[in-house]
């Protein structure tokens, strides 16, 4: 867990709600009134949905997969329209249709016909309104889990759930992920080289990394396994980010006092500080003085512990595939990256984008607490960033970056010097960009975290994740319209609570996707 058990109440509340509250309905999302513009907003949405429908019908006899467009514009006028009353269903219909739809019709450049090639009927037209209509989905969801967990007796189930079964839970669970990789994806993976078995004759590289499938499942249970101790790691990372954000604010070191219980000052057994397994094991309370435990801390080490599993899968063992201005690894995976060590380059940028998007994490759940950030705290943590790039300049791995000349910079001096007016170029535009981007949609400002965002990934990554976070927050507001969503005071401040979670959830999307994204001149040339 970290360095002090704090009890269940402000500001450490749990992440997923507040106290109990008047009863409702635990099935639907709740009825509210409907603002004029969502509703001519969703009449505009069906009857366009219907025409993108018709036109496609006319194209159906010589592309059958067009068919997939007719269904996803159907789908959104009938969620348009409200033909019928949410379902929990809902939201895995929007998500389905989307991916069948840009796998099978493709973008609008693959697409040759009329109509349905270009204009606003084409192959982009229904894919921004089922994303619209996900993000509706999405809003109704929240809405509906928030409106659950207010209802006493259904928090009182599911908080004696999670004790009692959480462990049990969390391991079945991990046991599911390590077999389901190990084998449901080798078997895809076998099937589709059974359909491009003729490429084999062509491609020797095809040939020559071809693993049988025995071969194959445990070389995916390698890498699960692997997989595995990065989530412990990052876990682990948590655990000591959860003292950070509480002592840190308060002026407390953060190493020299060991955790301890702040009401019975009782020091917590190694055997119950493990992440995770030491909050359930607890049951969410102190073995010495029963003290209520916050669900924030096993979130915040499940949460860093998802994000070093994910970038290890995006970006270490990917080879870098997410990455601009460099060339992905051409053998990846945990053999040649791990083990062999045949990309250092890559294990360091792992590590310090590791670092970065902790760093961020920590920043916006103090902001979230109502505290600023600690200066030498920022301090530290920016030298930390620039001091490293400095060091090792390929941990920036983006190009074309310069802004001035270094023509009257000496040879030896000019790639230190074009490292530093890196760093200095994404403080400036990072700085500047978040500023505009929160003043623009309202969000929460922290100068230190936007200036760290440009130092580490670059000013065309900070002008790239500014736009997303608008881009986001517009269509969250839109779908929040559309949906017929109601601001009154209670839900307003929720929206504040939530808005702090949106730089953080940008910025994991947008480095996962950074390349796709550069490509499309955000985030940078790739």
């Amino acid at each position: 867990m970290n360095s002090a058990v704090v009890p269940n109440d402000a500001p450490l509340q749990p992440l997923l709600g507040g106290g109990q509250r008047a009863d409702c309905s635990a099935a639907t999302v709740p009825e509210s009134s409907s603002s004029l513009f969502g509703e001519y907003g969703r009449m505009l949405l069906s009857v366009h949905a219907v025409f993108c429908a018709v036109f496609r019908l006319l194209v159906v006899g010589n592309h059958p997969t067009v068919m997939v467009g007719i269904i996803g514009s159907l789908w959104v006028a009938l969620r348009a329209i409200r033909a019928a009353k949410w379902r929990w269903w809902f939201l895995f219909c929007s998500t389905g249709s989307l991916l069948l739809l840009l796998r099978m019709e493709g973008s609008a450049e693959e697409v040759n016909l009329p109509m349905i090639g270009h204009g606003p009927f084409s192959a982009r037209a229904v894919p921004l309104m089922l994303a619209l209509v996900l993000t509706m989905d999405v809003v109704e969801s929240v809405i509906a889990v928030q409106h659950r967990l207010r209802v006493p007796e259904v928090r009182s189930r599911w908080t004696e759930f999670v004790m009692k079964h959480g462990l049990r839970t969390l391991l079945w669970g991990t046991l599911g992920f390590i077999v389901t990789y190990s084998i449901a994806v080798p078997l895809v993976q076998e099937a589709i080289w059974q359909r491009s078995e003729a490429a084999a004759e062509t491609d020797p590289k095809f040939a020559m990394d071809r693993m049988t499938l025995l071969q194959n499942m445990l070389f995916k249970f390698s890498e699960s396994m692997s997989g595995m101790w990065f989530f412990v790691v990052g876990s682990c990372v948590g655990s000591f980010l959860n003292v950070v954000i509480y002592r840190v604010p308060a002026g407390i070191s953060v190493l020299a006092k060991a955790s301890h219980c702040p009401v019975c000052q009782t020091k917590i057994a190694s055997r119950d500080n493990l992440p995770l397994i030491g909050w359930l094991k607890l049951q969410g309370q102190c073995r010495s003085c029963g003290t209520s435990i916050s669900s924030r801390y096993p979130s915040v080490e499940l949460t860093i512990g998802l994000v070093f599993l994910i970038l290890y899968f995006v970006e270490l063992i990917s080879g870098g595939t997410n990455l601009p201005g460099r060339t992905p690894n051409l053998h990846a995976g945990v053999l040649w990256i791990i083990f062999w060590m045949k990309a250092p380059d890559l294990i360091g940028l792992y590590l310090f984008h590791c670092f970065v998007l902790c760093a961020v994490f920590a920043w916006t759940m103090m902001g979230r607490d109502g505290h600023r950030v600690p200066v030498k705290a920022a301090v530290i943590t920016i030298a930390i960033v620039a001091t490293t790039a400095l060091l090792w300049p390929h941990l920036l791995p983006w190009q074309n970056g310069e802004l001035l000349s270094l023509a009257a910079v000496s040879e030896s001096l000019r790639p230190f010097a074009a490292t530093a007016e890196r760093l200095l170029s994404g403080a400036v535009i990072g700085i500047s960009t978040g500023w505009l981007a929160c003043r623009v949609v309202r969000l929460p400002f922290q100068s230190a975290t936007w200036l760290l965002i440009g130092m580490a990934f670059g000013w065309q990554a900070a002008v790239g994740i500014g736009l997303l976070c608008v881009a986001a927050k517009f269509l969250v507001a839109l779908a929040t319209m559309l949906a017929g969503g109601e601001l009154s005071e209670d839900v307003d401040r929720q929206v504040i609570a939530a808005s702090w979670w949106l730089l953080p959830v940008v910025l994991l999307t947008h480095h996962c996707l950074w390349r796709q994204l550069s490509l499309a001149f955000i985030g940078g040339a790739a």
